[in-house]
């Protein structure tokens, strides 16, 4: 439709975003409400606000955690009581939405930087580019440990740290140089022989293997805003309902319907922890699966052949 469109524009509003040659930002207009959004009263409307901010959750460094006195009233068996930690977490997260911040627009020319770590609750990391002097988020990361892997010492947590935000962010990162910056001293000798103590090391260490990376060390102090990520909680892991089925079926989507094994394994790489069953009973009702994937005819049998009749010749087929 030749009306509607608009030449030489410096940016454009898509998909809730404004998008212009070197950031991405929210793009929330105040006449829509949300700068006068009202407290929420109850769980739903909770969940209904949580819906926002987890959409623009890339723009709010230490999302989950400023989350997590909202996500406390979601859980199983805790009374509704709103309390000064949960007005001040709902302010807050109205602020970072408003205040316009902006991730930077990947740069395949230069390097990447990736900055891990690990606490006793999850993993945190952050993807960045210099821009002269200055060091700009491209996308921050984090999930929560998951039962097994609170059992791990905290050498195999920053090694998991490290590995799981390769993983997440390999479109960015496989195939090109890039740094790793951790403040576990031990990760530097990763790569060294000698090093491997375990199975599960050693498998991981196969893994690192189609990376082209350097692991360097960097004092606590300098890794403030990673190690806020990794004692995020995972936000989405509260959410039931209609809601979790949005999660799930927005995680199908993203992969283009590629099933239900592959929509677990995409979730879990986003650190939710749905079970396969979850995301089964779910997809159940894809429309777009049901109209496109193929039917499956089970009890083909050969055709018999007869020999050929003579003209005017009456053959029966029996049943």
């Amino acid at each position: 439709n030749t009306d509607k469109i608009e030449y030489k524009k410096k940016e454009v509003v898509f998909l809730g975003h404004t998008i212009s040659p070197n950031k991405i930002m929210a793009h929330i207009d105040p006449a829509q409400g949300f700068k006068y959004y009202k407290r929420p009263e109850n769980i739903e409307e909770i969940q209904r606000f949580l819906g926002t901010v987890n959409y623009y959750r890339k723009f709010i460094q230490n999302c989950a955690q400023k989350c997590e006195p909202l996500n406390r009233l979601l859980r199983k068996n805790v009374t509704f009581e709103w309390t000064s930690k949960q007005e001040n977490a709902f302010r807050e997260l109205k602020k970072e939405i408003l205040s316009g911040k902006c991730l930077t627009q990947p740069d395949f020319n230069k390097e990447f930087i990736l900055t891990t770590d690990a606490s006793n609750v999850g993993l945190g990391a952050i993807l960045s580019q210099m821009r002269g002097d200055i060091e700009y988020p491209v996308a921050f990361a984090s999930r929560g440990l998951r039962p097994a892997e609170f059992k791990y010492s905290i050498t195999e947590k920053e090694m998991l740290a490290a590995l799981w935000a390769m993983e997440y962010f390999d479109f960015f990162l496989y195939g090109r140089e890039f740094t790793v910056f951790t403040d576990h001293k031990a990760l530097e000798a990763w790569n060294a022989k000698g090093v491997i103590k375990s199975a599960r090391i050693e498998r991981w260490h196969e893994r690192l293997q189609r990376y082209n990376c350097i692991m360097k060390y960097k004092k606590p102090q300098e890794l403030e805003h990673a190690d806020a990520l990794s004692r995020a909680h995972n936000m989405v892991g509260t959410i039931e309902g209609e809601e979790k089925r949005k999660v799930i079926v927005n995680a199908h989507e993203e992969i283009v319907h590629k099933g239900a094994k592959a929509t677990y394994e995409h979730l879990r790489k986003k650190g939710v922890d749905y079970t396969l069953k979850d995301v089964q009973e779910a997809l159940k009702k894809c429309y777009r699966c049901k109209l496109y994937n193929p039917i499956k005819i089970t009890g083909w049998r050969y055709i018999e052949s007869f020999e050929v009749g003579r003209k005017w010749h009456l053959i029966s087929l029996a049943p």
